[in-house]
């Protein structure tokens, strides 16, 4: 869990946390607001976390993959 100082926002992660900020490093970086965040389909979860459902899915298909994959395929 990452709660950003600016905005008070809890995220699932460092990636969700770094997607949120915008604008230049060097200018006016802000927070994205709930509305833009809901916008890009994000959403909380249970623990009250935002989240992307869809990079969620990706990362599960993904580790379905690893995880079915032969076992020399993995070592490979």
């Amino acid at each position: 869990m990452t709660q950003c100082a600016v905005c008070e926002e809890f995220f699932s992660g460092t990636t969700m946390f770094d997607l949120h900020r915008v604008g230049p490093h060097d200018g006016d970086r802000r927070c994205l607001t709930v509305g833009e965040m809901r916008e890009k389909g994000w959403e909380t979860n249970a623990k009250g976390e935002w989240s992307d459902p869809a990079r969620v899915e990706m990362a599960r298909k993904a580790f379905a993959d690893v995880a079915g994959a032969p076992r020399r395929a993995r070592e490979a």
